[in-house]
């Protein structure tokens, strides 16, 4: 390991001199040098040439970075280690606990992070990647209880639908799973007690006054967000702070869409209720009312 009084980070370059958009990337690692090294940051370049004419003439491109001595072997179980696929590729790891069987990795995508922000100045990045089923996900590990609950400073505003959350695509809104998962959870509760007096006890009250506060739920959510206008959300986001303290952000547009129509469907079972068995039919009614509240319910999970 490096000096850890002089260097907090390490950031390791994968590159070849046969590869193409190696040679392109070089420069703009270059011109973000000075600024890495200013953040305690040691760049290394780990060579992936095929000869060792190759490499002399990769380090020709790469001037002023450290290099590690050409290894094939060496750079292969490197590449193998953190499971990169192409080149160029940056990583990014802490310079501590090197002792630990996983790396310490902050991020595989330095180079993107530093093709879109070259004066690093959201260094060192955040990890963030893409899941098994390539779902865009973001996580920011330090971002605070409070801005977790009332959105503010570089996440954007209290009214916005969600977080500013992942410095590699700044422009898109992420929400934490985890208060999207407990906001479901409550919402089933009230939904499924709704359903079971609309079928059995069939007090149109108990309706009235759950219908407004779905609705309005729904409605909120799918234009402000979970905070603070949501109450259900809000219920949702407390929970996600005291029991996951890390959250698991995913692109919040899609919930929109479907809380929209999650607020279509709760609208079209009161107005089925309100209707009512007498006019529908008693099998009809309990089809359609129990049919728009299952389907009411998937969606609340999207």
């Amino acid at each position: 390991a490096l000096d850890d009084n002089k260097y907090s980070t390490i950031a390791i370059f994968f590159g070849a001199d046969y590869c193409p958009h190696c040679k392109l990337f070089a420069p703009k690692l270059l011109a973000s040098y000075d600024t890495l090294t200013k953040k305690k940051c040691k760049v290394i370049f780990a060579s992936n040439d095929r000869t060792d004419e190759a490499f002399n003439a990769t380090l020709m491109k790469v001037a002023g970075i450290d290099a590690i001595p050409y290894d094939v072997s060496l750079t292969r179980k490197m590449r193998d280690l953190f499971d990169l696929k192409t080149i160029p590729a940056v990583v990014i790891l802490h310079n501590s606990e090197h002792h630990k069987q996983t790396p310490p990795l902050i991020t595989l995508d330095g180079r993107n992070r530093i093709v879109e922000d070259p004066e690093c100045t959201r260094f060192p990045w955040p990890f963030a990647r893409h899941d098994d089923k390539h779902e865009e996900k973001a996580e920011e590990p330090l971002i605070s209880g409070w801005d977790r609950f009332i959105i503010r400073g570089k996440y954007g505003k209290w009214w916005s639908l969600g977080h500013y959350a992942n410095p590699l695509h700044p422009e898109k809104m992420y929400m934490d799973e985890h208060a999207v998962r407990i906001r479901a959870g409550i919402l089933n509760a009230i939904t499924w007690v709704a359903l079971m007096n609309v079928l059995f006890m069939r007090n149109q009250m108990i309706v009235k006054v759950v219908w407004p506060i779905v609705a309005w739920e729904f409605l909120a959510s799918s234009i402000f967000g979970l905070t603070l206008l949501a109450p259900i959300g809000t219920l949702g986001v407390l929970g996600s702070i005291m029991l996951h303290p890390h959250p698991i952000w995913k692109p919040a547009n899609p919930k929109r869409f479907a809380w929209a129509i999650g607020l279509t469907l709760a609208t079209l079972c009161f107005t089925f209720v309100m209707i009512g068995p007498q006019q529908l039919g008693a099998t009809k009614y309990t089809w359609l009312v129990g049919g728009t509240v299952v389907t009411c319910n998937l969606f609340t999970w999207l």
